[in-house]
Order: structure tokens, then sequence, then C-alpha cells
């Protein structure tokens, strides 16, 4: 699995990154466990996205057009040991999904949204 977490250089994205991480840790022993997880670095952040939207500083302008919005992001690849068409892991992306908004939050880290991609993987 593959989540799209956007990073800036500020505390409150430090501390919301720090927590994102502890609760991975703490799915060791859960119904989907989580087998390990690697990142990318935050400093520098090697990947930057684009989304097409409304950058969030022109969001309450009048008459603001869409357009194609930069977003560093840290890229955050977590091991599951669960298939695929196992139905927990539906519920497991849901609930983490909206963990890690809830912990952006918190910490003040306003997100319109979060990529979270699950595949399968073959280890040789």
């Amino acid at each position: 699995m593959v989540c799209h977490l956007p990073y800036r250089d500020a505390l409150n994205y430090r501390k919301a990154f720090d927590q994102i991480i502890q609760y991975i840790r703490q799915q060791r022993g859960r119904t989907v466990p989580v087998t390990g997880y690697t990142r990318s670095s935050l400093r520098p952040r090697v990947f930057v996205g684009y989304w097409w939207g409304i950058p969030d500083s022109k969001r309450n302008q009048r008459g603001a057009n869409s357009e194609w919005v930069p977003d560093e992001i840290v890229v955050l690849m977590i091991d599951l040991a669960i298939n695929l068409q196992d139905e927990r892991l539906a519920k497991f992306l849901r609930r983490l999904k909206a963990r890690i908004l809830g912990i952006y939050s918190k910490h003040r880290c306003k997100q319109q949204e979060i990529w979270i991609i699950a595949h399968d993987s073959f280890r040789t």
C-alpha cells in the first residue's frame, strides 16, 4: 500500500507525520497487521505532486479559477499481511484514511484529499 502524504517544512506537519508513523506502528498486532513500512525523506522531499483545483490560498476568493497546484509529498509504503480481496482490507483503508485526515486536522495541516493506493506485490 502506498500513501501520498502532503508535507511542509513546519513544526505542525512534522508533529502530524510523527503521529501518523506512531499510528502505523500500533497496527502491528491488529486485524490487518502492518509488517513493515518505508518512507521517502522528509528533507528534502523527493516527490512533488500536482492536483487540479483551487489552491487553499485562493479558496475564499470570488471567481477563483482551478489551476495545477503543486504539493510536496512524502511517500509512505506500508507492508500488510493481507490479500487484496480480503474484505478487512477495505475497512482498514477507510479507517487509515480517516485517521490520517484527523491527524492532519488536529495539527492544523488542512488537506482537501490524500491518496492511499493498495496493490499486490510479490517477493522473490
